[in-house]
């Protein structure tokens, strides 16, 4: 059985082609998925946070024989303890991770964290738009008042999403609950209403809408911010941003265990 950690849009891709390969899967996703999946008969779904603990003891009771990390690319705690799991636990560790993109001919600012972001965005501008969800408003929140600065932010239409906003007082006004993927008319449209004058995102690929974010700011002639993915402590296996040269690899280690 292969534990498949979900939380991208290539999930269910690379479950299914592990399944055409005749391997169990075993999908562990944080919350319920409001996208039909179309996943292959005999792939399971389990819900829910998985802390070290939890995953040791899942790995032993699925007998888990391989680990594919293919978490959001800054989903931090879940790499982590994936790669201390696989580590504890025995077995290999694989890590999906979305291909970047390409910042060539873009104004673009890069920043190692969202504290950093956030001081380099109110440093240029003073209309913000975030776009890197609701869990790190934080220094946004506390540098746009202490700049008297207007931070306006597009999340998901959930409420997660509206409970955060409301935790940190964030006026409804500046609130744009709406469901992905956007095009870069639908960004160019947004950053005109609100008179965005700088653009916050994180370095999540064509899969995170970031090609449409970066066309849109230089259509629009503003700035881009970009939060770099945090540094994964690597173990012995490649990451791959090729899902069939992950699949290959998955799949030859298989076999070579069986073999064995």
């Amino acid at each position: 059985m292969i534990l498949l950690l979900g939380g991208t849009t290539e999930t269910p891709q690379i479950a299914n082609l592990l399944a055409e390969k005749n391997c169990k899967v075993l999908i562990s996703n944080l919350t319920e998925s409001k996208v039909d999946w179309n996943l292959k008969s005999g792939i399971r779904i389990r819900r829910g946070n998985l802390d070290i603990c939890t995953m040791c003891t899942l790995i032993a009771n699925e007998s888990i024989t391989a680990i594919i990390d293919a978490g959001h690319p800054y989903a931090e705690k879940l790499h982590k303890t994936a790669i201390e799991a696989a580590l504890e636990s025995n077995i290999p560790y694989y890590r999906y991770e979305r291909p970047g993109s390409d910042f060539s001919g873009y104004d673009v600012e890069f920043a190692n964290c969202h504290n950093e972001a956030a001081e380099i965005a109110f440093k240029i501008g003073r209309n913000v738009l975030l776009t890197t969800g609701t869990r790190n408003l934080e220094p946004y929140v506390k540098i746009a008042q202490n700049t008297n600065s207007e931070l306006y932010m597009r999340v998901l239409p959930c409420q997660e999403s509206m409970d955060m906003c409301e935790k940190y007082a964030i006026d409804n006004n500046h609130i744009i609950a709406e469901q992905g993927p956007f095009t870069v008319k639908d960004n160019i449209e947004v950053i005109r209403k609100f008179s965005i004058n700088i653009l916050v995102t994180k370095n999540s690929g064509v899969a995170g809408g970031v090609p449409e974010k970066l066309e849109s700011a230089r259509e629009c002639e503003i700035k881009a911010v970009v939060v770099n993915k945090p540094a994964i402590v690597q173990i012995a296996e490649k990451t791959f941003e090729d899902i069939a040269e992950l699949i290959k690899e998955i799949c030859s280690s298989v076999n070579e265990t069986m073999a064995g």
